[in-house]
């Protein structure tokens, strides 16, 4: 019996010593990828320095040209957005950054993602290597209570994406440039179908997140909302709620989800939703003329803009 019981004790003995090495081994990954998502991940994280910084779901990502807004704001620029994600990620993310420091300006696109109903842990998988934090294990259980226990091991932390930590640490790949994805196409047909996102089911957890974004950071950085152009879509009452939640605390929100100088050319599109590179660079320089000028004009009447 005793023989058994200390095989027992030997066994997970093993066990952990194990998930340990492999945890350490796979963080050592982590933070010396030479490229790809897992190089990206670890430079917002742990090393983004920029003025400032985009958020926001895929359309920010790829979307938003930060050698444009340099040029145009005179400022350093870093995109993080993020492929099917909003504020139950962009929050937690911006709270790890400023542990480091506090950028003086953020840029947030605004998406569906900010505001179904679907709380969903593939949205925050990058965020498990920094579980410690107060603000990604608060959002972690929020959604999945069991995950304190699973968190407490290493090697979990770090399995959704540890081939690509491995494969990042490898090759050297090209997919990003200052954070924005830059492999997009043009839409072949001109004639595809848009689904509508007027009737989502709107998630109070996701708009109490987005709201607490802005009261915790609006006296710290200039904050200014955007929406980004959707192919043949004319209705915008999907924002409806967050842009309300932006006007009650004098948030800027440059709404061109419906501008016809995008909207009607499929030829700035990849997909019905988010842009090409011609079409993200047109866009981001409309965008960044828009911020530079109310910029300027609150410079020039400060007391017009309270």
């Amino acid at each position: 019996m005793k023989k058994f019981i200390l095989k027992i004790i030997l066994f997970f003995f093993i066990l952990i010593i194990t998930d340990f090495l492999i945890g350490k081994g796979l963080n050592l990954a982590y933070h010396h990828a030479i490229s790809g998502n897992t190089a990206r991940y670890d430079y917002i994280y742990s090393k983004t320095k920029e003025d400032i910084l985009v958020l926001g779901s895929s359309r920010a990502l790829d979307n938003f040209v930060p050698d444009t807004i340099e040029k145009y704001m005179n400022m350093s620029c870093y995109n993080c957005g993020e492929s099917a994600s909003g504020i139950m990620l962009c929050y937690p993310r911006l709270n790890i950054i400023k542990e480091r420091y506090t950028p003086k300006i953020i840029i947030y696109d605004l998406y569906y993602e900010d505001l179904i109903q679907s709380l969903e842990l593939r949205s925050l998988k990058t965020l498990k290597p920094y579980y410690n934090d107060k603000n990604v294990s608060e959002m972690y259980e929020r959604i999945d209570p069991t995950l304190r226990l699973k968190m407490l091991s290493s090697l979990y932390k770090y399995n959704s994406e540890f081939i690509d930590y491995i494969a990042d640490n490898i090759h050297h790949t090209n997919y990003f440039k200052k954070g924005q994805y830059v492999l997009g196409h043009t839409v072949s047909d001109r004639n595809v179908n848009v689904q509508s996102m007027e009737s989502i089911k709107v998630d109070s957890v996701k708009l109490y997140y987005f709201e607490k974004l802005i009261k915790e950071n609006k006296d710290k950085m200039s904050i200014y909302f955007t929406v980004s152009p959707s192919y043949k879509n004319k209705d915008g009452k999907l924002f409806k709620p967050i842009i309300t939640i932006c006007h009650k605390y004098n948030m800027p929100v440059f709404n061109h989800y419906s501008d016809t100088t995008f909207s009607s050319h499929y030829e700035y599109f990849m997909d019905p939703y988010h842009l090409n590179m011609t079409g993200a660079a047109k866009f981001t320089q409309t965008i960044a003329k828009e911020i530079a000028d109310y910029r300027a004009s609150v410079a020039s009447y400060p007391y017009k803009h309270k």
